[in-house]
């Protein structure tokens, strides 16, 4: 039997449903393209349907890990809303569902916003010296900007022989690193790389005056194109899909994400657990060629760059760790609680 005819079975049989039967099918059809130029096409098949499998099946573990963890999510928020008491000891599912998202004097619990302030202190804990080393000056000027590009150099593994410069690029490292696990543990699917070296901040407006060739034909050369990954497959691209993930990435930066709006306003973009994984996918080739779109296209002041990082991921791991991978769904699960407790339907 065929993977696509098993693929067709599953499909019939519910065990996977109609979507993910059309995304097996075509990431099945894409791989076994790009094999078939490489090997005999039994092989190609066999391989393909191999590797699709095993992407289905981290999908399907994923997924019922997150699904878990969003019905733990909902049932604290429930004993939240049963077990706030005001200042008078009255309950007040009303002002408890604030709580869990601003702190409050009377919660017993954790809001979002202490979460995430929890996760920066944290982050920028480790990263004192950092701080200390190029904080902004009266003028909002960041220090020693000299240095700062010799830290970025370190953080892409080249030496400098700058000491300093190293230790620091060491701290925002584990920084990262450590930001990484956390999102992961939270329900995301960051992949380890252990030649990471910034994200990228893009200038939307100078992304959209670009138009798409020429933002390709400049960042395409400084991309280090082996080690970009699909996260779909957690596989490397064909020069065809690569094509269409840069011309997805190039869209969803020049319209600010508003390419990924449904007709009639509902939002396709990606949940917050996926959501950080598209700042490790463009992979430049060195510190030079980042710095150089960066100048281009984005910021390029490092410090600026590192401390969005960690604020943006803070602001993820709150989320989901009050929330659950899917805070919008549980942004919904709270609003039908309270109209339940209303007697509303």
């Amino acid at each position: 039997m065929s993977f696509r005819n098993c693929i067709d079975d599953a499909e019939r049989s519910g065990e996977i449903t109609p979507d993910q039967a059309t995304m097996a099918r075509d990431l099945f059809d894409d791989l076994e393209s790009e094999y078939q130029g490489k090997m005999n096409k039994a092989s190609a098949q066999a391989k393909a349907g191999q590797d699709t499998f095993d992407t289905l099946r981290r999908q399907a573990i994923r997924r019922k890990r997150n699904k878990v963890a969003q019905l733990r999510a909902w049932q604290q928020i429930s004993k939240n809303l049963d077990s706030y008491r005001d200042r008078l000891g009255r309950a007040d599912p009303f002002r408890a569902a604030l709580a869990i998202f601003e702190q409050d004097t009377s919660s017993t619990f954790s809001s979002v916003t202490q979460r995430i302030e929890e996760v920066k202190s944290e982050a920028f804990s480790r990263m004192s010296s950092f701080l200390s080393e190029f904080r902004r000056n009266l003028i909002g000027e960041v220090r020693q900007k000299a240095k700062l590009k010799n830290v970025a150099r370190e953080v892409f593994g080249e030496a400098t022989g700058d000491a300093s410069a190293s230790e620091l690029a060491k701290a925002w490292t584990k920084t990262a690193e450590t930001l990484r696990k956390r999102f992961n543990m939270a329900g995301g699917a960051i992949p380890k790389r252990s030649d990471w070296g910034l994200p990228q901040v893009h200038d939307q407006l100078a992304v959209a005056k670009a138009n798409y060739l020429p933002w390709r034909d400049y960042i395409l050369p400084r991309l280090n194109v082996s080690k970009m990954v699909d996260e779909t497959s957690g596989l490397p691209f064909s020069p065809q899909k690569l094509e269409l993930a840069l011309r997805d990435v190039y869209e969803s930066i020049s319209t600010d994400g508003m390419n990924k709006l449904k007709p009639g306003g509902q939002s396709s973009s990606k949940s917050v657990a996926n959501r950080r994984q598209d700042h490790r996918f463009l992979v430049f080739k060195d510190a030079d060629t980042w710095m150089q779109y960066q100048e281009k296209f984005g910021n390029s002041n490092v410090f600026d760059t590192m401390i969005a990082h960690i604020d943006m991921m803070a602001r993820d791991i709150g989320m989901m760790e009050i929330m659950g991978p899917n805070p919008r769904a549980t942004t919904t699960f709270i609003k039908q609680t309270l109209a339940k407790k209303a007697g509303v339907d």
